[in-house]
């Protein structure tokens, strides 16, 4: 008698084509795990992952949805296009993990994709991103700080120009503009001061 043992080996890939393996806690750059800084208000970014059937049986993605989100901040990453959930030997499927971060800090969550492979279900691995928000710091003459909505000038902070002749009289005060907080600051008016 003869006969031949089949199973689905299911492969799991990020950016790159780097593999990630099974139980995975080490996010990076490399294979897309780690997001990386972005912004917490207005700013997304989305990763797509490739699953794989190396096996000689077709590979079946159990849960419905096929890809959820665990862990401290799972709210933080949306599955926003799931995979296919029957995948013939040697094909394959993807899926797009977003990044969205709801505060400032690392953001952790756990990608859970349940299967038909019997040593490597439920495949597991984490995730990380980093919430940053930029912070405006406006600062006139002698350094002196001017606050958002100040409408009482001074010569203090260089907001009161003083005494100048009609008559071809010019005055020039330099500000500063520095960003105090963990994010890229941009200035988005065009001209950026008006």
């Amino acid at each position: 008698v003869i006969g031949t043992g089949i199973a689905p080996e299911i492969d799991l890939r990020g950016t790159n084509g780097a593999s990630i393996a099974t139980g995975d806690t080490t996010p990076s750059a490399v294979d897309g795990t780690d997001f990386g800084n972005l912004p917490v208000v207005g700013a997304t970014d989305s990763h797509v992952f490739s699953v794989t059937n190396l096996g000689t049986a077709t590979l079946y993605l159990t849960n419905a949805p096929a890809v959820t989100i665990t862990g401290a901040h799972a709210a933080n990453f949306t599955v926003t296009a799931q995979p296919a959930t029957n995948i013939a030997v040697s094909a394959g499927t993807t899926f797009t993990l977003q990044f969205d971060p709801s505060a400032i800090g690392v953001r952790t969550g756990i990608v859970n994709i349940a299967n038909n492979d019997t040593n490597e279900t439920p495949y597991t691995f984490t995730v990380i991103g980093t919430g940053t928000d930029p912070e405006i710091d406006l600062r006139g003459t002698n350094g002196a700080s001017v606050a958002s909505g100040d409408t009482s000038p001074s010569t203090a902070d260089g907001t009161d120009f003083g005494d100048v002749n009609i008559a071809g009289g010019t005055r020039d005060h330099t500000f500063a503009v520095t960003n105090l907080g963990s994010g890229q600051l941009n200035l988005t008016g065009s001209p950026p001061v008006s």
